[in-house]
């Protein structure tokens, strides 16, 4: 019998609890990138924090490869990846949608 392998996303903020109950709360992962009925501020507020728990996830690299697998939208391994056309012009800024200094 062959031992079963280790979760690569074993200790990630994705899976804890306190993302457990966000989910709940707000009926979306805190890592998705559109959330329904979020103004465009607290979408980029949700999506620094987001990146910034990435940073110190000890999964960053299988998520990146993970989301490329599945080429998902959201926040994945530290990077903001949008999931419609009209995401993409609203993200004329930076990864996070706002706007660049002209």
């Amino acid at each position: 019998m062959t031992a079963p392998k280790p979760d690569p996303f074993a200790g990630a903020p994705c899976r804890s609890p306190e993302h457990t109950a966000w989910i709940r709360e707000h009926r979306a992962s805190q890592w998705d990138y559109y959330i329904d009925g979020e103004t465009k501020d607290q979408s980029i507020a949700r999506r620094r924090r987001s990146v910034g728990i990435c940073f110190s996830c000890p999964a960053r690299q299988a998520c990146r490869e993970k989301q490329e697998q599945l080429d998902a939208s959201g926040i994945w391994g530290g990077r903001v990846f949008p999931d419609k056309p009209e995401h993409l012009a609203e993200q004329s800024g930076d990864i996070y949608g706002e706007e660049r200094a002209a």
